[in-house]
């Protein structure tokens, strides 16, 4: 039996707006600028996961995240997700 593989790897802006605004020492937050990822396997399993870039914090934003997210994608497909170790090297 051949080891599960990613089939497909999608990638969606999701903009949550706040009911009030989330202040901390380095900023304000008014909306949850997100990326939530979809991932598809040969077996039929999905996966969902969820990026949450803070700007202010880490230098990543939703842009900066999203274009390394397709990046990643194109690298994945086809791979087994299951050998983790693999993938991260």
């Amino acid at each position: 039996m051949n080891p599960p593989a990613l089939t497909k790897i999608e990638l969606f802006k999701l903009d949550i707006p706040w009911k009030e605004p989330f202040r901390v020492s380095l900023g304000v937050i008014t909306t949850a600028h997100n990326i939530l990822v979809r991932m598809h396997t040969s077996d039929g399993l999905t996966g969902l996961g969820e990026a949450s870039p803070l700007s202010f914090i880490s230098a990543s934003t939703q842009a900066t995240d999203f274009a390394a997210g397709i990046m990643l994608a194109q690298l994945l497909v086809g791979k087994n997700p299951l050998a983790i170790a693999a993938r991260l090297d």
